[in-house]
């Protein structure tokens, strides 16, 4: 039988826990606080938090901040055991179509120089490679490669 087609919707608080949990098992997310995630709830919050749903499983998640003309992808996370699926690309198509409604300008995002697979990833998104961030990363130290999309 084949798995339901995965479902990408606007993060609510009720989408915390799951968040925080698939957060927790990737080394390489950015960590934030409960009362962070809580934030990015709010309706005045600067930032977009969304899920990917499979079979009414949480498995997926991405934060970006939005600006007026510059977006910033903050975390993106994909459960391990959902990895390699595209679910990953199908957040970020997402995140683009709303940037791109949003009229913004560019995308950017950091990402760890040794993380070839988000690297990859982004690349085929369009993403380019635009600079270097020295020892921006700790735990363990690295530099991060400051990718950009940009729109229209």
């Amino acid at each position: 039988m084949n798995s339901p087609d995965p479902i990408i919707r606007t993060a609510v608080a009720a989408d915390i826990p799951a968040i925080i949990r698939l957060e927790r098992s990737a080394a390489e997310a950015s960590h934030w606080s409960e009362r962070q995630y809580q934030g990015l709830i709010s309706e005045a919050s600067p930032r977009i938090a969304l899920v990917v749903e499979r079979r009414s499983e949480i498995v997926g998640f991405l934060v970006s901040r939005s600006g007026e003309k510059e977006w910033e992808v903050e975390n993106l996370v994909v459960a391990p055991s959902a990895r390699r699926a595209g679910l990953a690309r199908q957040l970020l198509s997402e995140l683009i179509a709303q940037a791109q409604n949003a009229v913004a300008n560019r995308i950017v995002l950091e990402v760890r120089e040794s993380n070839r697979g988000a690297r990859s990833l982004y690349a085929v998104c369009g993403f380019q490679p635009v600079g270097r961030r020295k020892s921006y990363y700790r735990d363990p130290g690295e530099d991060a490669i400051v990718y950009e999309l940009k729109l229209h």
